[in-house]
């Protein structure tokens, strides 16, 4: 009887902790869509956010990342696309070939540019990119 208790437990601490870390996620992209200015108000479905940010020539970069086996970098709109690596551990997606790395965004004060590159576990550099300057005519 006392491990189904502690099987349940766990059950309502793992739906829990789901929740702690997603809800704000889900949160957020709601609110993306939000047509007015309030983050606790939704006034109905806009794209707004997102027109602005594909037509703004503000934007160099968009930056994203999740567990899976992905590095890249490519143009789209006149901004940068740059997916990260894998960091984690022992999961299903541990053979990332390389090894695990993290891809680290360094910006460069006062201009309009920025590098980006992969550091794997064992400390190697690569896909190293530098914007603008590796940008094809």
């Amino acid at each position: 009887m006392k491990k189904k208790e502690t099987g349940t437990f766990g059950k309502i601490m793992m739906v829990l902790l789901i929740i702690f870390f997603y809800a704000p996620i889900l949160y957020m992209i709601v609110f993306s869509f939000n047509e007015g200015k309030s983050l606790t108000h939704f006034t109905g479905f806009s794209l707004r956010w997102y027109e602005h940010m594909l037509e703004s020539r503000d934007i160099m970069g968009v930056f994203v990342g999740h567990e899976h086996v992905n590095d890249y970098v490519t143009e789209w709109r006149g901004m940068m696309l740059c997916y990260g690596r894998y960091t984690g551990g022992s999961t299903v997606y541990h053979d990332v070939p390389g090894g695990n790395g993290a891809r680290i965004i360094e910006l460069t004060e006062g201009e309009r540019s920025f590098r980006t590159w992969i550091r794997l576990k064992d400390g190697k550099v690569i896909n190293e990119f530098s914007y603008p300057a590796d940008l094809g005519d």
